[in-house]
């Protein structure tokens, strides 16, 4: 069981003094072991702060901050260490129990001390690395040796197949080695992506990485069998230029590939609103469904929101669509996916009662039977909110019936 201390203590001790120390063995030379130096491809480089190594823990965080990463001096200090030193900081800063969390806290920071150091090990050592950390049964360990080996996913694909006998599916460790697997395949361009997503075809990170200026987005969406890629790639690709993904959404919707319906849509219309606004979004849905028969239209629409879609966004298309049955589709397709909250606003979104009693007319439709029940006691509080006349309430209440 890992050692649990005060965190300020611990990583001051573990992070600055393992890794940022200037005392001892950091400015020695690199032990034999490291001149036998194993076939490897270069190390990815990436612009950091050309600065003095921090000394503190303070310093770190500052540091991290404006490189993006850890700084190019912390990381030379690191090559200067003998790989037994490597070997026995890595074993102390794994055993530090840290709590979970985002970019800068603890155990992000935590990661970083990690990483650089098994990095450093596996670009002497190779694969000998990782056998040394298996050896120590510590699973962060040998997740951190397999992240270092994350450019060559074969490797990594070998050993997580042998360590999924043993390791706890709930533990992070591996989804942390896969989402720097994707990092650098994704990096590297469409190429390597698809034989990152081949190799592992259910574990690719939900949340996209960075795509490259000059990324193969058609080339990559003509191939891709993942529907989290599909999805993450054409959200960043409608982000950088929305008219080529309106073809190729209009494409798809009429000749098939793959179903636009099933986030698609959604995801490229999240990307348009990230790169301008929502009316912009409203211009560009209407420009290319347009160029589409009125039943796939209308189907396309009926299932553009999703759980993921901002509702601000959804509700902006309700009131900024110009045609009815458009803003009814959408409407309806949004008041499906208001589980617990936000019926209200697409409800309030549409100008007349006759949209309104189409639309949710639609929604009732479109519910399963197990879960009319629960969906018309929500949608009953919320008539009872809205400013309506009675008659008009009345006629929605209505529509409610059936099991």
């Amino acid at each position: 069981m890992k050692t649990s201390h005060s965190i300020a203590v611990v990583l001051a001790g573990a992070v600055a003094g393992f890794l940022f120390s200037r005392f001892g063995d950091v400015g020695a030379a690199p032990s034999s072991e490291a001149a036998v130096m194993h076939t490897t491809k270069a190390r990815p480089t990436m612009a950091k702060e050309k600065a003095p190594p921090p000394r503190t823990l303070a310093g770190l965080v500052e540091s991290m901050r404006k490189a993006g990463g850890l700084p190019e001096g912390v990381v030379d200090d690191v090559a200067r260490l003998p790989s037994d030193t490597l070997r026995e900081r890595l074993v102390s800063l794994a055993a530090v129990e840290v709590p979970g969390g985002t970019f800068l806290t603890p155990a992000e920071k935590w990661y970083a001390g990690l990483d650089a150091l098994a990095e450093e090990l596996f670009h002497r050592e190779g694969e000998a690395s990782i056998l040394w950390a298996e050896s120590t049964g510590d699973p962060d360990l040998t997740a951190a040796l397999l992240r270092a080996a994350a450019d060559d996913p074969s490797l990594v694909k070998k050993w997580m197949l042998k360590l999924a006998l043993t390791w706890d599916p709930d533990r992070q460790e591996g989804w942390r080695v896969f989402r720097r697997v994707a990092e650098i395949a994704t990096s590297r361009g469409s190429d390597s992506l698809l034989e990152a997503e081949a190799l592992f075809p259910q574990s690719m990170p939900d949340l996209p990485a960075g795509y490259p200026a000059d990324f193969d987005f058609a080339g990559y969406l003509a191939k891709t069998q993942s529907d989290k890629g599909r999805a993450n790639a054409v959200k960043a690709w409608a982000v950088r230029d929305p008219h080529p993904v309106a073809a190729l959404l209009v494409e798809k919707a009429k000749s098939g590939g793959f179903d636009v319906r099933e986030g698609v849509a959604s995801a490229a219309m999240e990307g348009v609103a990230m790169a301008g606004d929502d009316a912009s979004v409203v211009k560009w849905l209407e420009g290319w469904t347009a160029e589409l028969p009125e039943g796939t239209r209308k189907d396309l629409l009926s299932n553009l929101v999703r759980n993921e879609t901002r509702q601000d966004l959804a509700v902006a298309l309700v009131a900024g669509l110009s045609s009815p049955e458009d803003r009814m589709a959408v409407a309806a397709s949004g008041l499906r996916f208001s589980w617990n909250e936000g019926m209200d606003a697409y409800v309030r979104a549409l100008p007349d009662a006759t949209e309104r009693q189409g639309a949710l007319g639609r929604w009732w439709q479109g519910l399963p039977a197990g879960m009319r029940a629960s969906q018309r006691a929500k949608m009953e509080q919320t008539l009872d909110q809205l400013d309506l006349p009675p008659a008009e309430k009345g006629t929605l209440r209505a529509q409610m019936t059936g099991q």
